[in-house]
This record gives C-alpha cells, structure tokens and sequence, in this order.
C-alpha cells in the first residue's frame, strides 16, 4: 500500500470549477521504496501552467508498515512516466 508522504502546491493563478483544465502528472524520482511526482495544472488549451506541485509516496509493507521496494511492475509503469 502506499502512504502520501509529502505534498506541496504553488499556485500563480487563480481557477475556479466549473472550469474546464487539464493536470499533467509525470515521475520526477524513482527510488527504491518511494517515488516523487510532478504535478502541473493548465486551464483548457494553454501552455502556461497556473498550478504546480510535487508529491511523495512511499510504497510501505501492509502487515508491519515499513517502508518496502516498489513492485516490479508498478516500478515500470512509474518508469515510462518520466
């Protein structure tokens, strides 16, 4: 299972919803146990984002809730994100 470990938010615009946007989501880092995304938030049809942000899961045991490697095939999925 995995833990939100770590999240943060710029914003240097405002939006509100209703509002048509898109997010982008890539791997900004791929570690043994944890990986760290980079989030960005774009109003419809623009390249200039008006949000970024970054989050940190930590991939953890679910019976002792250790930190544990990431499974192989989320670890590939996670790869071809970056």
């Amino acid at each position: 299972m995995g833990f939100l470990v770590h999240s943060h938010c710029d914003f240097f615009a405002p939006f509100r919803h209703p509002s048509q946007f898109q997010v982008g989501v890539r791997t900004n880092q791929l570690d043994n146990s944890s990986v760290r995304y980079g989030v960005a938030v774009f109003p419809a049809a623009a390249d200039t984002a008006i949000a970024v942000g970054e989050m940190t899961h930590v991939f953890v045991s679910r019976d002792i809730e250790t930190a544990t490697p990431i499974p192989d095939s989320n670890r590939k999925a996670l790869a071809a994100n970056d």
